[in-house]
C-alpha cells in the first residue's frame, strides 16, 4: 500500500500529459504565446484562489521559515525560485510551440529525453552518485536517443531543448527545499504571470497575427 499511492498518483498525471496535445493541436491556429498567456494567467489565478482558502497556514509557515534564514540562504532561495520560474515559463512555452508548429512526436519524445538529462544535471550539479547498473541504463537511454534521432535530426533538437527546460527546472527545484511544494509551485506559476503581462498588450489576443 505505500507503494500503490504512488503509482495512483503517477499514472493519472501521465494520462493528462498525455491527452494534453489533444487539447492543444485544434488551436494551433493560435499564436504560441496566446496559449501560454492563456494558460499561466488561467493556472496563476486558479492557484492563488486555492492557496488562500485551503493553503493559508502554509502559507505562513513559508514566510516564517524565509525570514528565519540567514541572508546567504534567502539570496539562494530566492535566485533558486527566480530560476524556477524562468525554466517552468520557457519549458511551457516551447512545448506548446513545439506541438503546434513541429509535430507531436518531437514534443512526446521531449519527456523521454528529459530523465536522462535530469540524471546527467543532477550527476555534474548536485554531485549525486550512480551505481553501474544506472550508468548503463543511462548509456542504453542515450543510445535509443541517437537512432532515433536519424530519421529526424530536428525532432531531437526540439526534444533536447523541452526536456533540458524541464531536466533544469527540476534539479533548481531539488536544492529548493523546506517549503510547501504547493505555496512555491504557486509562486513559480505568479511569477511567471507578473513577467508576462507586460507583454500581453503587444503580443496577446490583439496580434494574432503572430506566431
Amino acid at each position: 500500500m505505500k507503494t500503490t499511492k504512488y503509482y495512483i498518483a503517477a499514472i493519472p498525471a501521465f494520462i493528462i500529459w498525455g491527452l494534453f496535445s489533444l487539447v492543444l493541436k485544434p488551436i494551433h491556429e493560435y499564436p504560441s504565446l496566446d496559449i501560454l498567456f492563456f494558460r499561466v494567467f488561467s493556472c496563476a489565478g486558479l492557484m492563488l484562489l486555492i492557496a488562500f482558502l485551503f493553503k493559508r497556514k502554509q502559507i505562513r509557515e513559508t514566510v516564517e521559515i524565509f525570514k528565519a534564514m540567514p541572508k546567504s540562504e534567502k539570496r539562494k532561495s530566492i535566485l533558486l525560485n527566480i530560476g524556477g520560474s524562468a525554466f517552468l515559463m520557457a519549458n511551457w512555452f516551447t512545448f506548446i510551440y513545439v506541438v503546434n508548429h513541429v509535430s507531436v512526436k518531437a514534443a512526446s519524445l521531449a519527456y523521454l529525453v528529459c530523465p536522462i538529462l535530469t540524471t546527467l544535471l543532477a550527476y555534474f550539479i548536485l554531485k549525486e552518485k550512480l551505481l553501474k547498473t544506472q550508468w548503463l541504463s543511462v548509456g542504453l537511454s542515450i543510445s535509443g536517443c541517437i537512432l532515433l534521432s536519424y530519421s529526424d535530426i530536428m525532432d531531437m533538437l526540439f526534444s533536447i531543448i523541452i526536456g533540458l527546460t524541464y531536466a533544469a527546472y527540476l534539479v533548481s527545484q531539488r536544492a529548493n527545499r523546506g517549503f510547501d511544494k504547493f505555496i512555491v509551485l504557486t509562486f513559480h506559476i505568479t511569477l511567471s504571470a507578473l513577467c508576462l503581462l507586460p507583454f500581453y498588450p503587444s503580443y496577446g489576443v490583439s496580434s494574432s497575427n503572430r506566431v
